[in-house]
């Protein structure tokens, strides 16, 4: 345990670049090695950092935060549509919970939203241009994509509105507004990926590298704000 505590972080880039390799050499079937232990290493970093009786219930939703983004890695190793699927719905629970956090942080208030509006136009325009990429591709998905897109959305707003917040604006800047840029960074490849050029497997390393610095960035800033 105390070796996660010291070295969590770069135990996780060990395990993510050695997923990423398996990717190369176009060997995911040792992807079930690697993957399903990303998340549960940056878990016992963050809770192994962490002040008890702190932050108690931040802790659990982000508890329940962690699980459903490792759900999501594990079925997104498949390559069966149906527990893709179900991998895309723990995701997008991820990004709801995730917004949830950071919204109990700091409060969406009228007065103060000129940040979170001018993230949500960001973002929005950003979508608009990636919806107008692969929409000819989307079918009958059209409509699971934009509520995902509704998800992501919430958390990047969120985490924008901590900007607000002069005691959280030092870590929203460092570690969680990165964090989110890297995330939506490793989400939209993946969407470029799967609906427009599947066959582009270096596509999946910039999915996976952009998805765990982002992940290491945001476990960092819950690090240190459940150390007090």
């Amino acid at each position: 345990m105390q070796l996660l505590k010291k070295k969590g972080i770069l135990i996780f880039w060990i395990i993510l670049l050695l997923d990423c390799y398996f990717i190369l050499t176009g060997s995911p079937g040792y992807r079930i090695f690697t993957r399903p232990f990303l998340i549960p290493i940056l878990a016992f970093y963050i809770y192994l950092n962490s002040r008890r009786n702190h932050h108690q219930r931040t802790k659990t939703i982000l508890f329940f935060t962690l699980i459903s983004a490792w759900i999501a890695d594990i079925f997104f190793i498949s390559t069966n549509k149906t527990l893709i699927s179900i991998g895309v719905v723990s995701l997008f629970a991820f990004y709801v919970l995730l917004g949830i956090i950071f919204y109990r942080m700091n409060k969406l208030r009228l007065a103060k939203c000129q940040e979170a509006f001018l993230g949500l136009v960001v973002y929005l325009l950003l979508n608009f241009q990636l919806f107008k990429f692969i929409d000819s591709e989307l079918k009958e998905l059209r409509i699971p994509v934009i509520i995902f897109a509704c998800g992501v959305g919430f958390a990047v707003v969120m985490v924008v509105n901590l900007l607000a917040n002069p005691v959280r604006k030092v870590n929203a800047v460092t570690y969680y507004l990165p964090g989110m840029i890297l995330l939506f960074v490793s989400i939209t490849v993946l969407c470029l990926q799967y609906f427009l050029f599947k066959d582009v497997e270096f596509l999946s390393v910039i999915v996976m590298l952009s998805y765990g610095y982002g992940m290491t960035i945001v476990g960092e800033g819950f690090t240190k704000y459940f150390k007090g």
